[in-house]
């Protein structure tokens, strides 16, 4: 059977025994498996589901991480001029929701400001 295809039971019973060592595996007690209502089976279905998928991306970023110390380490290590700057890894988490998104930007911009602020201030010295 493919993974997401509906199984068919021939009985109730059949139906409840099959799927009960999955409840049990995700958390659910035997006493609110056999005498709870079919909600909080669902609600526990989400909740797996959601779970699941946290994992995905949990594994996903740590790749990323992983991936990101890599090159890094590839970069330092190949460099075939000395004067080629070596790469740093990262000082900081990355950034996960919006607001630490938008703060990154605001501070990368107030950088980026201060940097040519600075640039025409010392052009303006040179001459």
């Amino acid at each position: 059977m493919e993974e997401g295809e509906l199984k068919s039971f021939s009985s109730y019973t059949e139906a409840f025994d099959e799927t009960f060592p999955f409840f049990l595996h995700i958390g659910m007690t035997y006493d609110q498996f056999w005498h709870s209502s079919r909600d909080l089976t669902t609600a526990y279905i989400k909740a797996y589901e959601l779970n699941q998928k946290q994992k995905n991306f949990d594994a996903w970023w740590n790749n990323y991480y992983g991936f990101i110390a890599v090159s890094t380490a590839i970069h330092n290590a190949l460099r075939t001029k000395k004067s080629q700057k070596a790469l740093d890894y990262l000082s900081k988490p990355l950034p996960m929701t919006q607001e630490e998104i938008n703060k990154k930007e605001k501070v990368d911009a107030m950088k980026e400001q201060a940097q040519i602020k600075a640039f025409f201030k010392n052009m303006g010295k040179k001459e």
